[in-house]
């Protein structure tokens, strides 16, 4: 997103809120919020639009590859999941771009830089 763009989204977000206040005081947040979301959204590190599509089974599932883990038997087993739950997830995270399809499981890119930047805590457990 523009610098330009920003400023603009600020600046009404700005008397949207004023207006709120002094209209409806408990809905002051409500633009600040949607900015904070449109904002959130144009980013690309980490992408938001695919946080938005995950839930933690697949943030688990995406772990468990990064820890080496490879077949669907084997990412099963260390997240506790079915072998059903298992497939269909790696299947939606393969969808969007997380996970590469193959025999033996991997990060793309894109997984690899959404768990170092979400999950940075837990990666220094796995690393050490």
């Amino acid at each position: 997103m523009k610098a330009s763009h920003v400023l603009v989204l600020s600046f009404l977000s700005f008397f949207a809120t004023l207006i709120c206040v002094i209209t409806f005081p408990a809905m002051a947040l409500i633009p600040s919020m949607a900015l904070l979301l449109l904002v959130l959204l144009s980013q690309s590190k980490p992408p938001a639009r695919t946080l938005l599509k995950m839930d933690e089974k697949d943030a688990e599932i995406l772990k468990a590859i990064y820890r080496g883990a490879r077949t669907i038997r084997s990412i099963s087993l260390e997240t506790n999941f079915s072998w059903s739950t298992t497939s269909k997830r790696i299947e939606k995270l393969i969808k969007i771009g997380l996970v590469s399809p193959s025999d033996e499981f991997s990060l793309t890119p894109k997984g690899e830089e959404i768990i170092k930047t979400v999950f940075p805590k837990e990666l220094e457990i796995v690393s050490s």
